[in-house]
């Protein structure tokens, strides 16, 4: 499994690390702040390089209430930032 967080280091991003796993499954931790124009594609690179994951079977998006509703990949940063910020008041 493979988790996006904001700040990796966090006690609670670390936490997660310590949670009960299946046999032979692990958890990544990766950077991904919603703002960041290149946190996403650095996660992508660490992925690859790093773990040698080259495709995902599933993905779920629980970062945000989405406003704007289109299917994920159709978004841009800057519709996502205007979704942040309008849900994190």
């Amino acid at each position: 499994m493979i988790g996006g967080v904001r700040d990796p280091n966090s006690k609670t991003s670390q936490a997660l690390l310590q949670l009960p796993k299946g046999k032979d499954s692990k958890l990544i931790i990766v950077k991904i702040e919603n703002t960041s124009e290149t946190d996403a594609s650095a996660a992508v690179e660490l992925l690859k390089s790093k773990h040698g994951i080259t495709a995902l079977d599933v993905r779920l998006y629980f970062s945000q209430n989405i406003e704007i509703y289109h299917p994920t990949p159709f978004h841009t940063t800057h519709t996502l930032q205007l979704s942040y910020q309008s849900t994190n008041l």
